[in-house]
């Protein structure tokens, strides 16, 4: 769970933290919708040029569902997807880059959740195929 909605969570609940008043349910939503939001736009300006990359990151994880959510909208992976995707230019080797999946989805969920790095050597794999079909190196 993030630390903004611990936070958000404790002060609609009446606690307070740095002697601010509570905030309402439809605040907190309000807020995290507004934060969400605001993160999605930067990562999609940062990787501008990068939409193919991000678009087959996206299927590969909703095809793969490592968490089990893909079963509505195939974008369900898509913040995932732009999160992988704006650290491949850094990454070194198979090794970072299965690294680098398993803590997106610790980042995006939790280390339960997300489950031992092993889980991702797949989709490692297949994200290292997809980023240098794009970028041979």
């Amino acid at each position: 769970m993030s630390n903004w909605w611990r936070r958000f969570s404790a002060m609609s609940n009446g606690e307070r933290h740095d002697s601010k008043p509570a905030v309402s349910l439809e605040e907190q939503v309000a807020l995290g919708a507004r934060l969400a939001a605001e993160a999605s736009d930067g990562r999609r300006r940062a990787l501008q040029g990068e939409e193919c990359v991000v678009e087959e990151i996206a299927a590969l994880l909703f095809r793969e569902d490592p968490i089990g959510i893909a079963f509505g909208r195939d974008d369900e992976y898509m913040a995932e997807a732009e999160t992988i995707a704006l650290w491949l230019r850094r990454a070194k080797d198979f090794e970072d880059v299965r690294s680098r999946v398993h803590e997106t989805f610790v980042q995006w969920f939790d280390a339960d959740i997300a489950g031992e790095p092993a889980r991702y050597d797949s989709i490692a794999q297949a994200v290292l195929a997809i980023w240098q079909r794009h970028h041979p190196p």
